[in-house]
């Protein structure tokens, strides 16, 4: 069913207004008594049906709200290094569908991109194309791009856990990492970011950071920097064992 985000409450009418008419009409050429999915964009929905269309405005009547059941309980942020130029809408949008709650550009020692004094533009775009890909997979929320920060400035401090995938790591594992964790929230590196460790996350609920380099690899200095953050932990990269 499409899915189409509102800015209000989900009240028994909405009308929807500008982008979003133009789609519904010429694009999908939905009429009145067509179904479709409107979301608060804070993790609730309803079905509506379609009552009046006019050239500026679809106004629909709305079913009582209910939770979003295909938003993940655990909240992930993912901090992402700058990649070379047209790589990233095809990360925020690969994230999003997987399921994390917000992107921030990360800039590091060897970002090939070094970003102008103004980077507001790029951020509204990768905006759009998280709001694409939210629509796409169904999410509850619009993931929200952060703006760019640059490692030092991650207040690792607002996590229980931190974790980085380091090639020079030989024994722990995301599995041993996690196993007997009882905290709210985890700093972890993306690059190792698999189905295989998603189940315990999703089971304590758990807000997730992912953290991931650029090049795909942490350099010593990095390494070092994240040592002596809040419960730091080096994880082996590679296959889970």
């Amino acid at each position: 069913m499409h899915r189409f985000f509102v800015q209000e409450p989900l009240t028994e009418t909405i009308t929807l207004c500008g982008d979003d008419v133009k789609h519904i009409t010429r694009v999908l050429r939905l009429s009145v008594g067509d179904i479709v999915t409107l979301c608060d964009g804070n993790g609730s929905e309803c079905e509506a049906k379609i009552k009046v269309v006019t050239k500026d405005a679809v106004t629909c009547t709305c079913q009582p709200s209910r939770p979003c059941q295909s938003e993940p309980p655990v909240s992930v942020t993912l901090f992402q290094g700058l990649p070379k130029t047209g790589k990233m809408e095809t990360i925020i949008q690969k994230s999003v569908e997987l399921g994390v709650r917000s992107v921030a550009p990360m800039l590091t020692r060897y970002c090939v991109v070094q970003p102008k004094e103004s980077f507001s533009g790029r951020i509204e775009r990768w905006q759009r194309v998280s709001e694409e890909a939210a629509k796409q997979s169904r999410r509850g929320i619009i993931p929200q791009i952060l703006p760019l920060v640059r490692l030092e400035q991650i207040e690792f401090s607002a996590f229980d856990l931190a974790l980085l995938a380091y090639e020079n790591e030989r024994t722990t594992s995301l599995k041993k990492a996690l196993k007997g964790f009882s905290g709210k929230q985890i700093a972890i590196p993306v690059v190792i970011l698999r189905l295989a460790g998603f189940p315990y996350l999703v089971e304590h609920r758990l807000p997730v950071l992912f953290l991931h380099n650029q090049i795909g690899q942490i350099s010593d200095q990095i390494a070092e920097f994240f040592v002596g953050k809040p419960g730091d932990l080096m994880l082996r990269r590679g296959k889970e064992k």
